[in-house]
């Protein structure tokens, strides 16, 4: 169960990595007509990803 949590700790951690252009670019591809993210949407989804993989942690 430990290592299960680790690992889902660190695909969390990873996914925040992710530069906003390579998800805009992906979105894109998958719906032309979908409105443009602001910045702050990747930003909060950020916070809420490394919180996330925190709160596993413990």
């Amino acid at each position: 169960m430990i290592i299960f949590l680790f690992v889902l700790a660190a695909l969390l951690v990873l996914m925040a990595c992710i530069k906003a252009d390579r998800v805009r670019s992906w979105r894109e591809s998958l719906n032309p007509s979908a409105p443009d993210l602001p910045g702050v949407a990747f930003v909060v989804g950020r916070a809420v990803l490394i919180l996330m993989a925190g709160r596993l942690r413990r």
